[in-house]
């Protein structure tokens, strides 16, 4: 080897070695911010404990246990500790639906009615593809009472018989409306067509492949070594969550794991180890409404089982469940956030949690929740947004959204009423960060111009708001979040 040669390649080296060792100083550094954020904000919202996990491609890069998996024998939480992950089960029952679509045992605009018997006349158009998207008009709950309570067990023909005497919340079709009967419909549909009960089929056709091996479903009775309960604030003090009911079939919120064995469920998701990529594609396109108009759920778009939505123009997927959990997946870079914790989920704190988390890993996606109160550059189009907000707060027609936004807005029964309450009385508007979208459509939405970001008093308490705005002016998306 030449002196010149030997000298390229020590230079290759030490440029190699100097790029390594600037990697681990960033992921050091990542991993300083999210172990700050998280015991800052556990404090702060009284969390007892929390296990997260960063992934990417797959692969587990950052994963930590945070504070107490069991208040009442001091247990520190790890990452082996098995949660109730509640609605997170959603995600499992529609892929399972569609590996039946695949093998051709199911079709997503079958009628309900072929695979369930003596449906009520109001169910005539409900569709598997309702179902998963939640607009087939259902109403949330799937929960049997005797003498005002839930029974502990909840056979099939219970749960069945009560989901069909129920009344519709609105015609099929009309608009998006989060159902857990849909989701228990579906278990017993993918149990009819399969010839497995839904605990074989998801234990035998998804958690053994993918080796989820502290994976299993739902059973109150079972001794399960590492099980955290979930507790609930109550007037300031922690109390045991009372979702002490087990279904037969557990498909809208009966799965247990842990940061690990979800780790390997994005990795399937990833690379398309259960479903082919176009049907995975399907999952994550928005539902349509009769109207053409896209279904949102809790002010979300929705696909099978997850909304649809982005993170600072990013867009992402993802679902939580009442326990104390939420996945976070962006969807044009292989970064996926995971956070389990003990706490019931109020106002989405494990929503609020993986995306702030995203934000200390990627500080280019910090979201408005962590942000400071900035120069407003507009103040024209704060004025715009502060019209825009009093209209909501009083469930009015509004002159200041887009065409599109307000086909939407007119059509959602339930957001209209949930955005009033919570937003009614909106002051303080406080200009945070806006993120340029060059005229790009997020979802398949309209085009936006740019997303802009506020904070805002409501009756005492921060609000953080992204509007989508049009080239002319127009809101066209809004989303918000209760601060702490």
């Amino acid at each position: 080897m030449t002196a010149r040669s030997t000298f390229l390649m020590l230079a290759i080296l030490g440029t190699a070695a100097m790029s390594a060792a600037q990697s681990r100083t960033g992921a050091a550094t990542a991993a300083n911010a999210v172990d700050a954020l998280m015991q800052r904000e556990m404090q702060l919202r009284s969390i007892p404990g929390a296990a997260v996990a960063v992934v990417e491609d797959g692969t587990i890069v950052f994963q930590r246990a945070y504070g107490v998996a069991n208040l009442e024998s001091d247990t520190p939480m790890t990452t082996r500790s098995i949660f109730e992950i509640a609605s997170l089960t959603k995600q499992f029952t529609a892929v399972a639906t569609l590996m039946l679509v695949e093998e051709g045992k199911l079709r997503l605009d079958d009628l309900l009615s072929a695979y369930i018997d003596n449906t009520p006349a109001a169910w005539q158009r409900i569709t598997i593809r309702h179902l998963l998207t939640h607009t087939s008009g259902l109403d949330i709950s799937a929960m049997p009472r005797v003498d005002g309570s839930a029974p502990l067990a909840i056979s099939k023909k219970q749960a069945l018989e009560f989901i069909l005497q129920q009344p519709m919340f609105t015609a099929t079709g009309r608009t998006g409306w989060y159902s857990d009967a849909g989701y228990v419909l579906l278990g017993i549909v993918i149990e009819r067509v399969s010839g497995q009960s839904y605990r074989e089929f998801i234990t035998q056709r998804v958690f053994t492949p993918l080796k989820m091996q502290d994976s299993s479903l739902r059973d109150k009775v079972r001794v399960l070594k590492g099980r955290v309960p979930t507790y609930s604030l109550r007037e300031g003090q922690l109390v045991n969550w009372r979702r002490e009911s087990d279904y037969e079939v557990p498909a809208a919120f009966g799965i247990h794991s842990t940061v690990g064995d979800l780790a390997l469920w994005d990795a399937s998701l990833r690379h398309a180890a259960l479903l082919k990529p176009a049907s995975l594609e399907q999952m994550w396109t928005p539902a349509k409404l009769d109207n053409g108009e896209d279904a949102q759920v809790f002010m979300q778009r929705y696909g099978f089982g997850w909304e649809l939505a982005n993170l600072r123009g990013r867009p992402t997927v993802g679902h939580g469940g009442a326990s104390g959990t939420y996945v976070l997946r962006f969807v044009e870079e292989p970064l996926t956030v995971i956070v389990l914790t003990n706490l019931e989920s109020q106002d989405r704190h494990p929503r609020a949690l993986a995306r702030a988390i995203a934000g200390a890993v990627r500080p280019d996606y910090q979201p408005p929740e962590v942000l400071t109160a900035n120069p407003d550059p507009d103040a024209a189009l704060t004025k715009t947004v502060q019209a825009f907000l009093a209209d909501i707060g009083q469930r009015r027609a509004s002159s200041l959204m887009s065409e599109k936004y307000a086909a939407w807005y007119h059509g959602a029964i339930g957001a209209q009423a949930v955005m009033a309450k919570q937003l009614s009385g909106a002051s303080r508007l406080r200009y945070l960060a806006h993120d340029d979208l060059a005229g790009r459509s997020l979802w398949g939405g309209e085009p936006q111009s740019r997303l802009v970001h506020y904070s805002a008093d409501v009756n005492g308490r921060a609000y953080y708001l992204s509007l989508g705005v049009t080239a002319d002016g127009k809101v066209a998306s809004f989303e918000f979040q209760a601060g702490r």
